[in-house]
C-alpha cells in the first residue's frame, strides 16, 4: 500500500479543494440540497420550531454557503431568524457575501477535523462532503455527539472509499460494520443517518487517506480513507 496522507496533508490536496463540491449548489432546485438528501432542511426547521423555543442546523463541508444563506433568508421573511441558528463549515474561504441581517447565520472557515461545538445541534447535515475528507468516521463519531436528544444527522457517505487493512489485506469496509457502530445506512442513496445524541463505537483506528483514489459514484475524483481494527494494534 502506497504511503498515505495526513488529514493536515490531505487538507492542500488540489482533491479537497474541488471547486465542483458545494460550490454552487442550492437549498432548492435542480443542483439542491433538496435534490441530494431527500428532504428540505428548511420544512425540517420550519415544523420543528412549532414545538420547541428554538431550532439550530449545522451544515459541514458547506461549500459557499448558499443553501445556508437561502434556508436564513426565508427564516428572516417568517420572522424566525432570533429562533434559528443556521452554522456552515467549510476549509475552502468561498463565502457567498450575506446581508447583515441574517444575524442567525455563522459561515466558519475551518477543518472539519478540529471545530468543535458545545452547541446542540437539531440538524446535520453533509451533502457530498464526506468523499473529500480522510478520517471520515471520526467526522461522524463527532458529528453524533453534538446532535441533541431528538437530533437528526444525515450525510452522503460512500463504501467504496471505505478501506479496512487486516492482516496485511485490503478488504472493503461493510455495510454490517456501520450498522453495528449505530449508523443506519441506504447503500443505493449513499446516505448515512444517525437519530438522536449518540457516541458511536467504530473499534477502528485510522491509518491515513489517499487522494488518488479516483472519480466515484458522482463523477468526482474522491479521497479512499484506510482504518485498521483495534484488535490488531
Amino acid at each position: 500500500m502506497k504511503s498515505l496522507l495526513t488529514d493536515a496533508q490531505l487538507e492542500a490536496s488540489e482533491v479537497v479543494a474541488n471547486c465542483l463540491m458545494n460550490r454552487q449548489r442550492q437549498l432548492t432546485g435542480s443542483n439542491s440540497y433538496v435534490k441530494e438528501l431527500g428532504f428540505n432542511p428548511l420544512s425540517f426547521i420550519t415544523t420543528r420550531i412549532q414545538n420547541q423555543k428554538s431550532v439550530a442546523w449545522l451544515d459541514i463541508c458547506c461549500g459557499t454557503g448558499r443553501a445556508l444563506i437561502h434556508a436564513a433568508e426565508s427564516l428572516y421573511k417568517l420572522e424566525l431568524t432570533s429562533q434559528t441558528s443556521l452554522v456552515g463549515v467549510d476549509i475552502v474561504s468561498q463565502f457567498y457575501p450575506y446581508p447583515p441581517e441574517l444575524i442567525n447565520l455563522e459561515l466558519l472557515n475551518k477543518s472539519i477535523h478540529t471545530f468543535t461545538s458545545s452547541r446542540k445541534f437539531d440538524l446535520i447535515t453533509c451533502v457530498h462532503g464526506l468523499h473529500y475528507l480522510g478520517d471520515k468516521l471520526k467526522v461522524l463519531e463527532h458529528a453524533a455527539s453534538w446532535l441533541n436528544n431528538n437530533g437528526l444527522l444525515i450525510a452522503h457517505l460512500d463504501l467504496a472509499n471505505l478501506w479496512i487493512v487486516e492482516s496485511d489485506k485490503l478488504k472493503p469496509m461493510s455495510q454490517k460494520l456501520l450498522s453495528n457502530a449505530g449508523l443506519k445506512y441506504n447503500n443505493r442513496k449513499k446516505l448515512c443517518k444517525i437519530e438522536n445524541s449518540q457516541e458511536l463505537m467504530f473499534e477502528l483506528e485510522y491509518l491515513g487517506a489517499d487522494d488518488c483514489a479516483g472519480a466515484n459514484y458522482t463523477g468526482q475524483p474522491a479521497v479512499n480513507s484506510f482504518y485498521m481494527p483495534n484488535s490488531q494494534k
